[in-house]
C-alpha cells in the first residue's frame, strides 16, 4: 500500500495541460495583429470595481462567447467558441486586444493556446505569442484519435494501434515509447512538462505512463482535476463518493482542504486555492486560502456576475481572472486588497484507509447509536458495519463526511414508520449497517447471521427505495413467525401458476390482469410478497396496484402485518396501505 500511495503522490504532483477532440475543417488560420494601439476593454469606475472598493476590476469584452481564459507569457489569451474557435491576446492592465486568430478547426483543438492540430491533413500547428504560424508538425498518417502536447511544446505524444510514439518537435525525431495490449486507448494528459502522460483505456481506467521509460507508473479513475504550479499541486480526488482536495509539493507533503465550496480551483501562482459559490441573486462569493497557513486570508463578493466560466490564476498582475455572463464580462481580482484576518485553520492531514480521521469517525460512531434510542434499529457504521459480513465482502466506509450524507439520507426514512413499528418482535433484532461497498458493486442487501437480520446499504444509492426492498424480507420474516394469514397465500395466485417455473403469462405483468410486480417475483412466495411490501411504499405506484389480483395480495400482506404486529386496532393507515381500494384501518363502532 505504501508503494501504492507513493505512485498516487507522483501522479498528484504533475501539471497537465486538457486536450480535446479536434473536428476537420479549412487549414487556413486568418492571424489579426492590430496596427495601431486600440482601447482596452477596461470599465473605468465600473458599479463592480466601486462595490469592491477597487478590489476587483471590471472589463467589458465584445461578444458572449469567450469560454476560456488562460495565458500566453505575460498576456491574457481568451477563446471564444462560435464554429471555428477565435483566440484573443489582451495585453496590459487595460486588456488591450492585440492579436486574434480564428483557428481553422471546429470545436475545440487547442494546446495551451500556442498549438492545435489538424485532424485531415494529421498536422500541429505552432503558434508564436502574436498567434502568428510558427511552425508546423507533419505526425504519420496512421495516427489515431488526437495527439498531446508537452507543456513546454518540445514534444509530441501520440498513438498508433496498441502503441504509443514520442517525436521531439525541433529534430523531428521519432521513438517507439510504449507497447501494451491496449489496441483502444487514448492520450488526454500530459503531465510534468510530458515526463507523464495520461492514457484512457476501455470505459473507466486511465493509465499513467512515463515518457522517458515507457513503464506505467499508476493506473486509475480517481483523479478529478489536477491544477500545478512549479513544484506545488492542487489533486480533485474522488475517494469512494468523497471528493478530496489535496495539495502538497514535490517534496512529499500533501494536506487535505476541509472546505464548504464544492467549486474549488487552483490559484497555485499566487500561493493559494480559490472556493467559490453562487447565491440565488447571482451573486459571487470569492474564498482565497493560503496553502501554507491553511487559513482564509481573503473574502470578496460581486454582486450579479454569477458563476464563472473560466478561472486563470496569473503570477504577473497577482490577480485571479474570473470570466462571467456567459462570457462576456471579465473580472480581475487582486485578493491582498480584500484581505481578512482568520483563525479558522482549513488544512488537515490527507485521510486515507490505513490512516483515517479516527476523531470524525468515532462523531460518526456516537451518531449512529442515536439512532437505537429514536427509532428502535441498530445502526453501524465504520469497522463496527463489517464485522459481520454473511457471506458478502464489505468495505468499511471510512470518510466521515460520507457516513454523515448516509445517516442524513436514513433518518428520516426511519422515520416514516408507525410509533414501536420497528422496535417489535423481529425487528429488535435488526442491524443497519452503512459500509462504502458490498462485493465491489451491489448497492444493497439482506442477510441474516444467527438470529439477527442484516440490511447493509452502501454510499451513494437511492437510499430510501433500496432500505425498503430489503425491509420487505424482514417483514416478510416476521409475520411468518406470528401470523397464519399467509397459509392462504397461494389463493391469490392465478390457476395453476406454479412459483419458479418458466415461460410464465406476460398477462400476470400488464396492469389490467396483474398478478405479480415483477418476473423476480414469481419466483418464490417470500419475493413476491416482499416485493408487494417494496412496491406499495414506493411514490406513484397506484397503476401496478389497479387489478383485482394485486389489491387481494396487498389486502392479505396488510391484514397479515397488522396481526403480526398486533396493530388490528390501529385506525390510521399505515405508509404501505396506501393503494388499497378498501382500507384495513380500524374503524370505532
Amino acid at each position: 500500500m505504501k508503494k501504492l500511495l507513493m505512485i498516487l503522490f507522483m501522479v498528484l504532483i504533475l501539471s497537465g495541460c486538457a486536450t480535446q477532440e479536434p473536428a476537420q475543417t479549412t487549414t487556413e488560420a486568418v492571424t489579426t495583429t492590430a496596427e495601431t494601439t486600440p482601447p482596452g476593454y477596461y470599465v473605468p469606475q465600473s458599479s463592480v470595481e466601486k462595490q469592491t472598493n477597487g478590489a476587483v476590476r471590471m472589463y467589458q469584452l465584445p461578444d458572449e462567447n469567450y469560454s476560456d481564459i488562460s495565458a500566453i507569457g505575460d498576456q491574457i489569451l481568451l477563446t471564444a467558441e462560435q464554429g471555428n474557435p477565435t483566440l484573443t491576446v489582451l495585453t496590459g492592465a487595460d486588456c488591450v486586444p492585440t492579436a486574434s486568430l480564428t483557428v481553422p478547426v471546429e470545436g475545440e483543438a487547442l494546446y495551451n493556446g500556442y498549438a492545435y492540430f489538424l485532424g485531415e491533413e494529421k498536422e500541429i500547428v505552432f503558434l508564436d505569442a502574436q498567434l502568428n504560424e510558427a511552425s508546423r508538425l507533419q505526425l504519420p498518417e496512421d495516427m489515431q484519435g488526437q495527439p498531446v502536447v508537452s507543456p513546454g511544446g518540445e514534444e509530441v505524444y501520440y498513438c498508433v494501434g496498441n502503441e504509443i510514439y514520442a517525436i521531439e518537435v525541433e529534430r523531428k525525431i521519432s521513438r517507439l515509447l510504449k507497447t501494451h495490449e491496449y489496441t483502444e486507448q487514448t492520450l488526454t494528459d500530459c503531465y510534468f512538462e510530458g515526463d507523464l502522460l495520461a492514457c484512457r483505456v476501455g470505459e473507466n481506467d486511465v493509465l499513467y505512463i512515463s515518457s522517458k521509460t515507457g513503464q506505467t507508473m499508476y493506473a486509475q479513475n480517481d483523479i478529478a482535476d489536477l491544477f500545478t504550479y512549479e513544484n506545488s499541486y492542487l489533486a480533485l480526488r474522488t475517494d469512494g463518493t468523497v471528493l478530496q482536495k489535496i495539495i502538497g509539493t514535490n517534496d512529499g507533503q500533501s494536506k487535505q482542504w476541509n472546505l464548504e465550496e464544492a467549486n474549488v480551483t487552483g490559484a497555485l501562482a499566487l500561493g493559494g486555492t480559490l472556493g467559490w459559490r453562487v447565491d440565488e441573486g447571482d451573486n459571487l462569493t470569492l474564498n482565497f486560502y493560503d496553502n501554507d497557513t491553511g487559513l482564509r486570508s481573503a473574502v470578496q463578493i460581486v454582486d450579479g456576475v454569477g458563476a464563472p466560466a473560466s478561472v486563470y490564476a496569473d503570477r504577473w498582475s497577482n490577480s485571479i481572472w474570473l470570466l462571467c455572463q456567459q462570457g462576456q464580462t471579465l473580472l480581475r481580482w487582486q485578493p491582498k486588497l480584500s484581505a481578512i484576518t482568520e483563525e479558522t485553520v482549513y488544512l488537515s492531514e490527507l485521510y486515507t484507509a490505513e490512516v483515517p480521521d479516527e476523531e470524525g469517525l468515532k462523531e460518526c460512531q456516537e451518531r449512529a447509536k442515536t439512532f437505537q434510542k429514536s427509532n428502535g434499529v441498530l445502526v453501524y457504521v465504520w469497522e463496527d458495519a463489517v464485522k459481520n459480513p454473511g457471506e458478502y465482502t464489505l468495505e468499511a466506509e471510512y470518510q466521515p463526511e460520507a457516513i454523515h450524507r448516509q445517516l442524513n439520507d436514513l433518518l428520516p426514512v426511519l422515520q416514516e414508520f408507525p410509533s414501536k413499528f420497528l422496535k417489535k418482535s423481529n425487528s429488535k433484532k435488526l442491524r443497519i449497517c452503512l459500509v462504502r461497498s458490498i462485493d465491489g458493486e451491489q448497492k444493497a442487501v439482506q442477510y441474516w447471521s444467527g438470529k439477527y437480520a442484516y440490511i447493509v446499504l452502501t454510499e451513494g444509492i437511492d437510499l430510501r427505495n433500496e432500505f425498503m426492498r430489503c425491509l420487505g424480507y424482514v417483514v416478510d420474516s416476521h409475520v411468518l413467525g406470528n401470523s397464519p394469514d399467509y397459509d392462504y397465500w397461494y389463493t391469490t395466485n392465478p390457476d395453476g401458476f406454479t412459483y419458479g417455473a418458466e415461460n410464465q403469462s406476460p398477462e400476470y405483468l400488464e396492469n389490467a390482469t396483474r398478478y405479480f410486480t415483477s418476473e423476480n417475483a414469481m419466483k418464490s412466495p417470500v419475493e413476491d410478497r416482499s416485493e408487494i411490501f417494496y412496491q406499495a411504499m414506493l411514490p406513484e405506484n397506484q397503476e401496478m396496484f389497479r387489478s383485482e389480483h394485486m389489491q387481494k395480495k396487498l389486502t392479505m400482506l396488510c391484514k397479515a402485518i397488522r396481526d403480526a404486529w398486533d396493530t388490528k386496532k390501529e385506525e390510521d393507515a399505515f405508509p404501505w396501505e396506501q393503494y388499497l381500494n378498501e382500507p384495513v384501518a380500524y374503524k370505532k363502532k
